[in-house]
Protein backbone atom coordinates (compact mmCIF):
# COMPACT_ATOMS: atom_id res chain seq x y z
CA UNK A 1 0.00 0.00 0.00
CA UNK A 2 2.54 2.16 0.73
CA UNK A 3 5.48 0.82 -1.01
CA UNK A 4 4.35 2.76 -4.15
CA UNK A 5 4.89 5.93 -2.51
CA UNK A 6 8.28 5.18 -0.68
CA UNK A 7 9.73 4.08 -4.22
CA UNK A 8 8.48 6.99 -5.74
CA UNK A 9 10.50 9.40 -3.01
CA UNK A 10 13.47 7.07 -3.01
CA UNK A 11 13.70 8.36 -6.26
CA UNK A 12 12.84 11.92 -5.62
CA UNK A 13 15.83 11.96 -2.65
CA UNK A 14 18.24 10.27 -5.22
CA UNK A 15 17.67 13.12 -7.97
CA UNK A 16 18.03 15.94 -4.74
CA UNK A 17 21.16 14.43 -4.08
CA UNK A 18 22.60 14.67 -7.13
CA UNK A 19 21.08 18.12 -7.44
CA UNK A 20 22.55 19.30 -4.19
CA UNK A 21 26.27 18.04 -5.51
CA UNK A 22 25.80 19.97 -8.54
CA UNK A 23 24.28 23.05 -6.83
CA UNK A 24 27.28 22.76 -4.32
CA UNK A 25 29.97 22.62 -7.17
CA UNK A 26 28.06 25.51 -8.52
CA UNK A 27 28.18 27.74 -5.84
CA UNK A 28 31.95 27.28 -5.01
CA UNK A 29 32.54 28.77 -8.44
CA UNK A 30 30.45 31.71 -7.84
CA UNK A 31 32.46 32.50 -4.54
CA UNK A 32 35.61 31.64 -6.09
CA UNK A 33 34.48 34.46 -9.12
CA UNK A 34 32.97 36.88 -6.21
CA UNK A 35 36.43 36.82 -4.11
CA UNK A 36 38.68 37.20 -7.18
CA UNK A 37 36.30 39.40 -9.27
CA UNK A 38 36.69 43.13 -9.29
CA UNK A 39 34.02 46.02 -9.54
CA UNK A 40 30.88 44.88 -10.66
CA UNK A 41 32.05 41.60 -11.81
CA UNK A 42 32.24 40.82 -7.87
CA UNK A 43 29.26 42.46 -7.05
CA UNK A 44 27.42 40.64 -9.46
CA UNK A 45 29.06 37.12 -8.92
CA UNK A 46 28.26 37.50 -5.41
CA UNK A 47 24.69 38.50 -5.88
CA UNK A 48 24.09 34.80 -7.81
CA UNK A 49 25.66 33.19 -4.52
CA UNK A 50 23.37 34.57 -2.72
CA UNK A 51 20.50 33.92 -4.90
CA UNK A 52 21.95 30.25 -5.37
CA UNK A 53 22.46 29.80 -1.63
CA UNK A 54 19.16 29.95 -1.27
CA UNK A 55 18.04 27.60 -4.01
CA UNK A 56 20.34 25.36 -2.49
CA UNK A 57 18.60 25.84 0.89
CA UNK A 58 15.23 25.14 -0.67
CA UNK A 59 16.26 22.12 -1.85
CA UNK A 60 18.02 20.72 1.27
CA UNK A 61 14.65 21.81 3.22
CA UNK A 62 12.81 19.49 0.42
CA UNK A 63 14.72 16.87 0.74
CA UNK A 64 15.08 16.80 4.91
CA UNK A 65 11.00 16.43 4.48
CA UNK A 66 11.29 13.78 2.15
CA UNK A 67 13.63 11.59 4.45
CA UNK A 68 11.37 12.60 6.80
CA UNK A 69 8.33 11.16 5.31
CA UNK A 70 10.86 8.06 3.75
CA UNK A 71 11.37 7.40 7.55
CA UNK A 72 7.01 7.41 8.09
CA UNK A 73 6.50 5.10 4.90
CA UNK A 74 9.16 2.49 6.77
CA UNK A 75 7.66 2.35 10.14
CA UNK A 76 4.41 1.90 8.34
CA UNK A 77 5.28 -0.71 6.25
CA UNK A 78 6.94 -2.44 8.66
CA UNK A 79 4.14 -2.22 10.49
CA UNK A 80 2.11 -3.76 7.71
CA UNK A 81 4.02 -6.49 7.26
CA UNK A 82 4.01 -7.13 10.78
CA UNK A 83 0.22 -7.84 11.20
CA UNK A 84 0.39 -9.94 7.56
CA UNK A 85 2.80 -12.24 9.75
CA UNK A 86 0.47 -12.20 12.98
CA UNK A 87 -2.60 -13.12 10.37
CA UNK A 88 -1.06 -15.49 8.61
CA UNK A 89 0.45 -16.71 11.73
CA UNK A 90 -3.22 -16.93 13.80
CA UNK A 91 -4.79 -18.29 10.47
CA UNK A 92 -2.00 -21.60 10.66
CA UNK A 93 -2.56 -22.18 14.02
CA UNK A 94 -6.52 -21.75 13.77
CA UNK A 95 -6.53 -24.42 11.51
CA UNK A 96 -4.01 -27.01 13.38
CA UNK A 97 -6.54 -25.86 16.22
CA UNK A 98 -9.36 -27.30 14.09
CA UNK A 99 -7.72 -30.67 11.65
CA UNK A 100 -5.98 -31.44 15.37
CA UNK A 101 -9.50 -31.50 17.44
CA UNK A 102 -10.87 -33.63 14.44
CA UNK A 103 -8.10 -36.46 14.91
CA UNK A 104 -8.17 -35.87 18.97
CA UNK A 105 -10.33 -35.11 21.69
CA UNK A 106 -10.19 -31.88 24.14
CA UNK A 107 -8.28 -33.27 26.64
CA UNK A 108 -5.69 -35.07 24.56
CA UNK A 109 -5.54 -31.71 22.90
CA UNK A 110 -5.15 -29.69 25.78
CA UNK A 111 -2.58 -32.20 27.09
CA UNK A 112 -0.42 -31.70 23.79
CA UNK A 113 -1.27 -27.87 23.89
CA UNK A 114 0.41 -28.02 28.02
CA UNK A 115 3.29 -29.90 27.13
CA UNK A 116 4.19 -27.86 24.21
CA UNK A 117 3.92 -24.84 25.81
CA UNK A 118 6.14 -25.96 28.85
CA UNK A 119 9.03 -27.04 26.13
CA UNK A 120 8.85 -23.84 24.74
CA UNK A 121 9.23 -22.05 28.08
CA UNK A 122 12.11 -24.46 29.36
CA UNK A 123 13.82 -24.01 25.59
CA UNK A 124 13.71 -19.97 26.42
CA UNK A 125 14.62 -19.92 29.68
CA UNK A 126 17.73 -22.10 28.97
Amino acid sequence: MYQKEYDKLLLDVKRLREKLVQMDAELQHYRTRSYKGCGNEGIEAYEEFKRREKLRAEVRNELKHKNVRISELQRLIRQERQRVNERRSNLFLQRFKDNAKLIISDDQYELILKMTMDGETQCLNK
